[in-house]
C-alpha cells in the first residue's frame, strides 16, 4: 500500500474513533482526494469550466499556436460518467512537452514536419529556429 493511501487509511480510523460519522469521513475524504495530484501527473478539472478557461498559444517555429479548453483539456467517459483531465501533465524536470496528439488535433502533420528541426541543427529553445538565422 502507497504512503498516501496508508496516511489516509489512518487519518479516517482516528475520525471515527473521535466519533465522526462515517458520512462526514467519507465527504472529506472526497473533497481532500478532489485535490492531491495524481500519481501519474495529470490534473482532473470541472468539465463544467471550460468556457471561463483560457486559450493557450505556443510560439514554435516562429509560428503561433492557439490551443482552445476543449483542444487541451480531455473528457474521459468511464461508468457513464464523464470527467474531465488536463492535457498538460506535470514532469520532475525543467522542460515542455508538446504532445503530438494534441497538435494533431488542430494542425496538419506535415506542417509540424517542416517545424522540427533536424538532429543536426542547433536549436534556439525562445525562438523555436536555428541559432544564427535571427
Amino acid at each position: 500500500m502507497c504512503s498516501y493511501c496508508e496516511m489516509a487509511v489512518i487519518w479516517m480510523q482516528n475520525q471515527l474513533v473521535q466519533n465522526k460519522s462515517l458520512e462526514q469521513v467519507l465527504n472529506y475524504l472526497d473533497e481532500l482526494c478532489e485535490r492531491i495530484p495524481s500519481p501519474m501527473g495529470e490534473s482532473a478539472v470541472d468539465c463544467s469550466s471550460l468556457s471561463s478557461m483560457p486559450v493557450i498559444t505556443f510560439n514554435i517555429g516562429g509560428r503561433n499556436f492557439d490551443l482552445r479548453p476543449e483542444q487541451y483539456i480531455l473528457k474521459v467517459a468511464s461508468g457513464g460518467s464523464e470527467q474531465c483531465i488536463s492535457g498538460f501533465t506535470a514532469l520532475d524536470v525543467p522542460l515542455w512537452y508538446v504532445t503530438i496528439s494534441i497538435m494533431l488535433l488542430r494542425y496538419s502533420h506535415s506542417w509540424l514536419k517542416a517545424a522540427v528541426s533536424s538532429s543536426s541543427d542547433v536549436c534556439d529553445p525562445i525562438h523555436g529556429r536555428p541559432q544564427g538565422t535571427r
